[in-house]
């Protein structure tokens, strides 16, 4: 308040510039928005506008404008504003790590059995296989019922009806005069060529002839071969001469033949050879004792008996040799052996 009246005049014409002065003042410091904040004045004793917000000595009046009231109650809610446009994608985060196996759930029902498929179409009948080789000799069928034959029978076991047979190439001279001998044109690579073909009782045939005495129209096998009553050969024997095989690496092998079967593996065979080790040079071999080699051949009555000879190695040379051979023949397969 004026301290007298001599200075009111004084007062009112401050108010008035005060009144100007907030005419003045820039719109947003005028603007009654919470944000404006308190407007000061500063007012000289001679009534003159000294400055707006700016400290005020003590001897000047300060005039004070917007100071905040008490805070009202809070307004009603707004209308809901439109939705704002979207926002840019943000960045791919990265790849999580892999979650733990879950554990396995129950087995699911049996489905239904499907209906059955048509028959298919038969496929054309493949080619015809090679033929195999022959098996392995059964074993001899029981002995029938004793014939009218008269002929005396002998017990098992008694070896009263085991024959020994024998035979050869004929010896050195006759042998030799009808090209009748084992020689390195027999045989090659483990296979006969022109084998040696010997029956019993001396009968050979081969290496150009077929038999002795000759018969143009047998071949060699056929020549010499003889049916046997029926029964089991075994033991075969078999001795060359002169000398060996020939030099170290050669052979001769000898076949038991039974009928065209001249089997090295299912039938009796051994084998003379001059190996390169010394003191395993032979001149005979046994079936019995060679390794490899069936021990027996059963025949049925009426199958024919022959023993094929040749050379079994490759490209060694061979001695011409003459041979002897012998077995054992069963009438009765117990008496075998």
């Amino acid at each position: 308040m004026p301290q007298s009246f001599r200075n009111a005049w004084r007062w009112l014409v401050g108010a008035s510039a005060a009144a100007m002065l907030i005419a003045s003042i820039s719109p947003a410091a005028n603007a009654q928005t919470p944000d404006t904040g308190i407007i000061t004045l500063c007012i000289g004793r001679t009534g003159k506008i000294i400055g707006e917000n700016i400290h005020c000595a003590n001897k000047n009046i300060q005039l004070t404008w917007n100071i905040p009231g008490p805070q009202g109650p809070e307004g009603p809610q707004g209308n809901t504003g439109p939705a704002g446009a979207p926002g840019a994608p943000g960045a791919t985060g990265a790849q999580g790590p892999v979650g733990p196996v879950g554990p396995t759930g129950p087995m699911g029902a049996m489905g239904l059995t499907g209906p059955e498929g048509v028959q298919g179409v038969t496929g054309p009948a493949g080619p015809t296989g090679n033929v195999g080789h022959p098996g392995p000799t059964g074993p001899t069928g029981a002995m029938g019922l004793q014939g009218p034959s008269g002929v005396p029978t002998f017990p098992p076991g008694s070896n009263d009806n085991v024959e020994i047979l024998s035979g050869g190439t004929l010896g050195g001279t006759i042998g030799n005069q009808a090209a009748i001998q084992l020689d390195q044109n027999s045989g090659n690579l483990t296979k006969p060529t022109f084998p040696l073909y010997m029956g019993p009782g001396n009968g050979a045939s081969g290496e150009g002839i077929t038999s002795i005495p000759p018969a143009p129209v047998a071949a060699p096998q056929t020549s010499v071969q003889v049916p046997m009553p029926g029964g089991t050969a075994f033991n075969m024997t078999v001795t060359i001469a002169p000398g060996d095989a020939g030099a170290p690496g050669s052979e001769y092998t000898f076949i038991l033949c039974n009928e065209a079967d001249c089997d090295i593996v299912t039938n009796p065979f051994c084998k003379v050879a001059n190996d390169s080790f010394p003191g395993t040079d032979t001149t005979a071999c046994s079936t019995s004792t060679f390794v490899g080699s069936t021990m027996a051949e059963d025949y049925l009555p009426g199958d024919t008996l022959s023993i094929q000879a040749y050379k079994s190695e490759a490209s060694i040379p061979t001695n011409t040799v003459d041979v002897r051979w012998s077995l054992d023949f069963a009438i009765n397969s117990t008496d075998a052996f």
